[in-house]
């Protein structure tokens, strides 16, 4: 009984909202005639109201509206007269029991574009692809390749500062209200000048260990597209031991623009979940590399980034201050692969990439370390398809410790 009186009480609720979605669409359909010209808000809605006789509320504040409205109605829907007389006036319209509700539109924050562009302080040539941070909101943007950047930013934004830097460069701190204005506004960076090589001191007990995907043949690319993907490799190590990033090695696909120019990425290992997870690199590192496809090496000893077992994730993210989605063809994880006796792999057909190609070679074993950020932002893998993203890593290792007997 208990369930059968449910049954019809949803039943009753369903009737009730199709009767009161038919009631405001009668409403709404109702044919009405109404001319006035140059008259206040109030004044039209006033004489709708006596025209068709229908019931309209609003509040004092209606009053205080200096738009005068025209309108030139025969015999038109009352929602197509509702929304030419309220057009531009910053109110709209709801229907609450047979009555027509005049209410504001919602503020929206005022916005303001913050625009720019990065020079060389002495030469005055664009720095490409420099990153542009907002120090406490831990967002930003990428400068274009001419060094040209522009965001919104409401007036809240207006009191934090702008971290803008490159590598090579001195980066330099700005305050965003000195940054609002009409007109693009310069920023110079001082390129970092070293006058003897850098002495990097190393304990005694250390080696130089190259780990990862180093092969010099790949199977086939990943396509880094423009909406934030990452394509990540876990880099184990063994238990106990740890060290100091030297270098990181990526594999340009020549299927790619092997010149555009990507984010470098970090990740520890998350031992929860097994993916990656806090940031290792703490700042913005964008690269451009020189055109040629093969490994390209990111020198990071600067950075002194630690790393310890079990091991660390190497991503690498696109980066396009423009719009290139024209370019990206297929879906999110688009391969590529060559013919080769190793993969038998067919051709596919000839694509146009804006973007980096990251190269990977087949799994052998039953394994998968590659992962994927989707646009969702969650790391996954790919079940159907093992293989492993051609990325490497030089650390600086301190010698494993001996077990004491």
């Amino acid at each position: 009984m208990i369930f059968i009186r449910r049954i019809l009480i949803l039943l009753f609720m369903i009737l009730m909202m199709k009767a009161a979605c038919h009631s405001q669409s009668v409403l709404l359909d109702m044919h009405v005639t109404l001319n006035m010209n140059h008259k206040p808000l109030w004044q039209v809605m006033d004489s709708l109201r006596k025209t068709a006789h229908i019931f309209i509320a609003y509040s004092n504040a209606l009053f205080a509206v200096d738009k005068p409205v025209t309108i030139a109605a025969s015999d038109r829907p009352l929602r197509n007269v509702l929304e030419d007389i309220l057009e531009g006036t910053g109110y709209t319209y709801r229907i609450f029991h047979n009555q027509i509700v005049l209410q504001p539109l919602p503020k929206r924050p005022a916005l303001y574009y913050i625009k720019g562009f990065v020079r060389v302080k002495d030469s005055l040539n664009p720095i490409p692809y420099a990153t542009i941070s907002i120090v406490s909101r831990q967002t930003g943007v990428i400068a274009d390749i001419n060094g040209a950047f522009v965001f919104p930013a409401s007036e809240e934004w207006l009191q934090d500062t702008l971290f803008i830097s490159s590598i090579g460069y001195e980066p330099v701190s700005i305050s965003l209200r000195e940054m609002r204005n009409e007109s693009p506004q310069p920023v110079y960076l001082k390129r970092i000048m070293y006058e003897i090589e850098p002495v990097i001191i190393e304990p005694e007990n250390t080696q130089k260990v190259r780990l990862g995907n180093r092969k010099n043949r790949a199977a086939g690319s990943l396509y880094m597209d423009t909406h934030g993907q990452q394509v990540a490799s876990f880099i184990e190590m063994e238990d106990g031991r740890k060290g100091t990033l030297k270098t990181l090695w990526y594999y340009l696909s020549e299927d790619g623009n092997a010149d555009a120019p990507f984010r470098i990425r970090l990740y520890a290992y998350d031992t929860a979940s097994g993916k990656p997870g806090n940031d290792l690199l703490q700042e913005m590192v964008v690269v451009k590399p020189y055109g040629k496809a093969g490994w390209y090496a990111v020198d990071l000893h600067h950075h002194y980034i630690p790393v310890s077992s079990p091991g660390f994730f190497i991503a690498m993210e696109g980066v396009f201050p423009n719009d290139y989605d024209f370019y990206a063809q297929g879906d999110d994880f688009t391969d590529i692969a060559k013919t080769s006796p190793e993969t038998e792999i067919e051709d596919s057909p000839t694509m146009i990439s804006y973007g980096q190609r990251l190269g990977y070679t087949k799994s052998r074993r039953n394994e998968n370390n590659t992962w994927h950020y989707s646009l969702d932002h969650t790391w996954f893998q790919l079940k159907k398809q093992l293989f492993s993203v051609m990325v490497a890593a030089d650390i600086i290792m301190l010698e494993k410790p001996h077990k004491e007997e």
